[in-house]
């Protein structure tokens, strides 16, 4: 990855081979900050070039999947000819024309998500940056969401991120015969779209209990959006006083995706 950092939001990827290129020549710019709001972007110095790309390469036997990128400008907005994705062979598998990137002092970026994601042995991302003549240093790309899987029928969807529940407005202490009220949300941050059909609340301390706060039909949950609810929970006047875990839990298909907990005291009313 030369100057670049790497993440594992979207599964490790030792099989995946990334290079920059501009005109077809290796390439490897990198920026800091003033792209819109991204940091660490990968540009081309040079003015006047025609073409900004990516290359995701996976090895042998696996094949890259690609989700998302993001585009932002050092200055004003950009025009871009096209921006595209394109296979091994060279057929364009996502294709926009006359893209519009926000300016700089926006502080907003171009997203692109994939839903469901683009795979293959590889792919291209390919900007065209040919209408933009000595501002073509201005446009910079950023978090490039990719994964690998194995190039094999039925395999599995790489391990990208999954659902996160998240509480919120969570109390330290509630008293007997006072309703327990919080907000608990299932999230999702990445290019993906997930569902979950059940979520529960367990309790655990001086007594033990367990609800199912939803189970049904499964929910789906937007790529990088949420889905939530406050929950109300009456302690009932005679719960023993004491120090207690809440965990809320969610579920797709039987299978725990993810959990969160918060203490709190139990006291006395007065």
């Amino acid at each position: 990855m030369g100057p670049f950092q790497y993440g594992s939001d979207y599964g490790w990827t030792p099989s995946v081979v990334v290079d920059y290129q501009a005109d077809g020549a290796p390439t490897r710019y990198r920026w800091w900050d003033e792209y819109s709001d991204l940091t660490g972007v990968a540009y081309y110095e040079v003015d006047m070039t025609s073409e900004i790309s990516v290359i995701l390469l996976a090895d042998a036997e696996y094949e890259v999947e690609l989700a998302g990128f993001d585009l932002g400008s050092f200055a004003g907005e950009l025009l871009l000819r096209s921006v595209s994705v394109m296979d091994l062979s060279g057929a364009i598998l996502f294709q926009e024309l006359d893209v519009m990137v926000p300016e700089a002092d926006s502080e907003e970026h171009l997203r692109f998500c994939q839903i469901p994601p683009l795979s293959g042995r590889q792919l291209a991302i390919v900007v065209d940056v040919g209408g933009l003549g000595a501002r073509s240093d201005e446009l910079g790309i950023d978090n490039i969401r990719f994964g690998q899987i194995l190039d094999s029928p039925g395999s599995t969807t790489a391990a990208w991120c999954d659902l996160d529940v998240v509480l919120e407005d969570v109390p330290l202490t509630v008293e007997v015969g006072t309703p327990l009220v919080f907000d608990a949300s299932a999230e999702i941050e990445c290019c993906r779209s997930l569902t979950f059909d059940r979520a529960t609340m367990d309790v655990s301390g001086p007594v033990e209990t367990s609800f199912t706060l939803y189970g049904g039909a499964p929910i789906v949950v937007a790529s990088e959006s949420s889905a939530g609810a406050t929950i109300t929970r009456n302690v009932p006047p005679g719960a023993p006083l004491g120090f207690y875990t809440v965990t809320i839990t969610v579920f797709r298909a039987l299978e725990e995706v993810s959990s969160d907990s918060f203490d709190l005291e139990v006291t006395p009313s007065d």
